[in-house]
């Protein structure tokens, strides 16, 4: 197996133990078993600060275990620090995307969940801290790195139907936030041809051209 920690996050006792015990009870196909994260320093809809906490994966996650492919294409609810992985599965996946600027864990989780099923340990058993220099406060690395993970995904034969929120939503950032608005168009356009009879999106298109946010 193998494991990942950074070095300003906790694991619990018993971590290991129990995700190594779900191990021998999973499935053979089993390539990940992964535990309850408590993120301080933000809320569960990504407000920061310092009296905020977040679960997860939170209890509205229904699908935690087994084939979650397609739930981790909507969006990541695993992290390196949460997860023990077959070092066999891991390496012929070819690890992590080190190109990548930001989100490798969603694309390493999803791409893993591709392969075989994860297992689930229902308990918070690791702590992690929102730091002033954690890479997901870089809004504009995470904005490409997604749009690269999102092609990503493509390739592999993710449905755009899947992917077209994802484009809405970085479109939307990127002309609002970031001022980069013919890169935002192009993302909508490509979410509108993959659903265009979607409200949201429409809604999002709306919002992107209206001036840009302070």
């Amino acid at each position: 197996y193998v494991a990942f920690q950074d070095s300003d996050d906790e694991w619990l006792h018993g971590k290991l133990t129990r995700q190594a015990a779900q191990f021998a009870a999973a499935p053979k196909d089993c390539v990940c078993v992964y535990c309850i994260k408590i993120v301080y320093g933000r809320d569960p809809q990504f407000n920061r600060g310092k009296r905020r906490v977040a679960c997860v994966p939170g209890p509205d996650v229904a699908e935690v275990a087994g084939h979650i492919a397609q739930r981790l294409w909507q969006g990541n609810i695993v992290s390196p620090q949460t997860a023990i992985c077959d070092k066999a599965a891991v390496l012929r996946l070819g690890g992590f995307d080190e190109r990548l600027r930001a989100d490798q864990d969603w694309d390493f989780f999803s791409r893993l969940s591709e392969t075989g099923s994860f297992g689930f340990v229902d308990e918070p058993l690791v702590n992690t801290y929102i730091q002033p220099d954690s890479i997901s406060l870089f809004s504009r690395r995470n904005l490409f790195s997604q749009v690269v993970i999102c092609n990503k995904m493509r390739k592999r034969g993710v449905p755009v139907q899947v992917l077209a929120g994802h484009w809405a939503r970085l479109g939307t950032r990127m002309s609002r936030q970031q001022g980069m608005r013919r890169c935002g168009r192009i993302l909508l356009r490509a979410a509108l041809a993959a659903k265009p009879g979607d409200p949201k999106i429409w809604a999002r298109l709306v919002l992107a051209r209206l001036p840009r946010r302070a």
